[in-house]
């Protein structure tokens, strides 16, 4: 059977016994899924090599998510036909990481000027402050 064939079945899905070495996993009540076809799992459903996906209930969720990545550990070659979308995810990461720092030094040189323009202004209303104090109007206006 080929990833785009699906089977219907009219028995219920027995679930895995303790021990029990399986390529398939039940992901929901009605659905049993090869490990191989799995291309990741979400919360709610796992998305599989062609581009569909099935659904994940809350209580299968962990369950999956285990098998799924043990399968992936005891067959590492399957790891190489990711690497294109691993490396694709880490440098989107990392351009938005560079985003993000980028636009964290520019709101600390915004910051940095500020204080520079606020320890201005405060000088500024001290020196004019002590000349009204020592009635030195003329200082005063050369400020």
């Amino acid at each position: 059977m080929n990833t785009k064939e699906s089977l219907e079945i009219a028995e219920k899905l027995a679930k895995d016994q303790p021990g029990q070495k399986t390529e398939f996993i039940s992901t929901h009540r009605s659905f049993l899924v090869s490990l191989a076809a799995v291309e990741r799992v979400q919360r709610t459903e796992c998305i599989l090599s062609d581009g569909s996906s099935v659904p994940v209930s809350r209580n299968a969720y962990k369950s999956v998510n285990e098998a799924f990545i043990r399968y992936y550990m005891e067959h590492g070659d399957m790891w190489k036909m990711r690497i294109p979308l691993i490396t694709k995810y880490l440098e989107e990461y990392g351009y938005q990481n560079a985003l993000l720092e980028k636009q964290v030094q520019e709101v600390q040189n915004i910051y940095l000027t500020m204080r520079g323009w606020r320890h201005d202004y405060h000088n500024h209303l001290q020196a004019m402050k002590a000349y009204v104090k020592m009635g030195e109007y003329d200082r005063l206006r050369n400020i």
